[in-house]
């Protein structure tokens, strides 16, 4: 393919390769005849000889008559960056984003977008960059570097977002009792449950979203400051409409918004201490329910193992905005324990006491629970997979039941499973699949509930 260069730039061209003096914009030439091929030679010549501006000016005149030129668009890419316009660059990348031939060449100008991005201190744009790297990437491999890059820049990115949405059906949306009879152990007493208070079917939709700016301070310190707001909506299946013709599906929605400030503060190589503060809104039934605050505070020392310990003590306070409701006020005392990360995956084991102080008796209660977490180093076959397991259990002092205090008493086994398809994920986010199983066994059966979900959803893949 032949171009036809204009007359100007066909004699400022001759005028440089003949080394004359720069009175080339008056000099008559003839029209040069370059193939496309030579063009870009010229121009790569013109960025090895240090002539980025050159480059740049040859360039545009070639992508003005031939937009869809890819490797032209690369060369502009790097002359731009030569230049030290980083902006102009990115603008160049999204352009050759949108002419390359094909998704390999797409990977390769996103990787590089987020490159330049990264070194002119633009995190979020260079992580953006990846995702659209990793949607186009020819490899599980290629995935997972990807996803490697995009998790060694959010250590240096201020700000931190989380977004995930869910599909789940459930036997038990509604947190009910397993059958229609009341009665107390130990009391001659039987009473029925309303339907309305049964385990009812249905599916839960949730979606939620957090995002999280942190502050880097001299000495070891950092301070940070977020926002987190979540909502789930409940429907009732057929039969559960059926089974309880009364039941309102909104009466089972909640959902709750929270800000958040606190900080980390370095002591020693293996010791640090971090606070957090809290305040949000929590909502039953798309009405508001309570307004809570709480203040925790962590001491976190490393082992020389590799093992990490973390002690939690947390103060929270819950303050009734409907007239109908009670107060109440807690204390909590939570140890963690984090084996140092093995070939397999990474455990987390924790355990927990807590009293709860109101002047409701289904609410004052002292509780203890155990738990265990399991991460997969790696994923398998292009799942990565999490699992859970623990147990609670709980004790109300006086709970008030046909006129005669009874200590009600709970202990309930919970444990869940998800499997994240990461090679099926597309711009970074992946689905989900979460199975969970709860059952709660109570002297008071009103009390004894069971919960199986399956869960189907979308949240970050990195």
């Amino acid at each position: 393919m032949q171009l036809r260069m204009p007359l100007a730039l066909s004699a400022c061209l001759a005028g440089f390769m003949i080394l004359a003096s720069p009175t080339c914009a008056q000099t008559v030439a003839p029209v040069l005849q370059l193939s496309q091929n030579e063009v870009l030679a010229l121009v790569e010549t013109q960025l090895i000889s240090g002539r980025a501006d050159l480059a740049l000016k040859l360039v545009d005149g070639l992508l003005a008559t031939r937009p869809d030129v890819y490797p032209a668009h690369l060369i502009r890419i790097d002359a731009l960056r030569r230049l030290g316009r980083t902006d102009a660059a990115l603008r160049a990348a999204r352009a050759a984003w949108r002419a390359a031939p094909n998704a390999s060449e797409r990977t390769r100008v996103a990787r590089l977008a987020s490159v330049e991005a990264y070194k002119d201190g633009k995190t979020f744009q260079s992580k953006l960059w990846l995702r659209r790297a990793s949607n186009t990437a020819d490899t599980p491999a290629q995935k997972r570097g990807i996803a490697r890059n995009f998790n060694e820049i959010r250590r240096y990115d201020p700000w931190t977002t989380n977004f995930s949405f869910s599909i789940s059906p459930s036997s038990n949306v509604n947190n009910g009792a397993q059958g229609d009879v009341y009665s107390v152990d130990g009391s001659p007493w039987i009473g029925t449950v309303d339907a309305q208070s049964q385990a009812l079917s249905g599916y839960r939709i949730s979606a939620s979203a957090a995002a999280r700016h942190r502050w880097e301070k001299a000495r070891g310190l950092s301070l940070y400051t977020g926002v987190s707001i979540s909502n789930t909506l409940v429907k009732l299946s057929s039969t559960a409409k059926t089974d309880a013709p009364d039941a309102v599906e909104t009466d089972y929605d909640f959902g709750r918004i929270s800000l958040e400030f606190g900080g980390t503060k370095a002591i020693g190589k293996r010791h640090a201490v971090a606070w957090d503060i809290a305040a949000g809104r929590v909502f039953s039934g798309r009405a508001p329910y309570s307004d809570t605050l709480s203040a925790t505070i962590t001491d976190i020392r490393a082992l020389t193992n590799g093992s990490v310990i973390r002690n939690s003590l947390e103060a929270r306070g819950t303050f009734a905005v409907s007239p109908d409701r009670a107060d109440a006020h807690s204390l909590r005392y939570s140890v963690g324990l984090t084996p140092a990360k093995t070939a397999r995956g990474s455990f987390n084991h924790a355990a927990y006491v807590e009293r709860v102080f109101s002047d409701a008796s289904t609410l004052a209660r002292d509780s203890y629970g155990v738990s265990t977490k399991f991460t997969a180093a790696n994923p398998v076959f292009g799942t990565q997979a999490y699992f859970a397991i623990g147990a609670e259990f709980s004790r109300y002092e006086t709970y008030p039941f046909v006129n005669t205090p009874v200590t009600r008493s709970d202990k309930t086994l919970f444990g869940v499973a998800s499997f994240t398809f990461t090679d099926q994920a597309i711009y970074g986010f992946a689905p989900e699949l979460k199975i969970n199983f709860g059952q709660t066994w109570s002297n008071m059966s009103r009390f004894d509930t069971r919960t199986t979900a399956i869960g189907l959803g979308i949240k970050s893949a990195f």
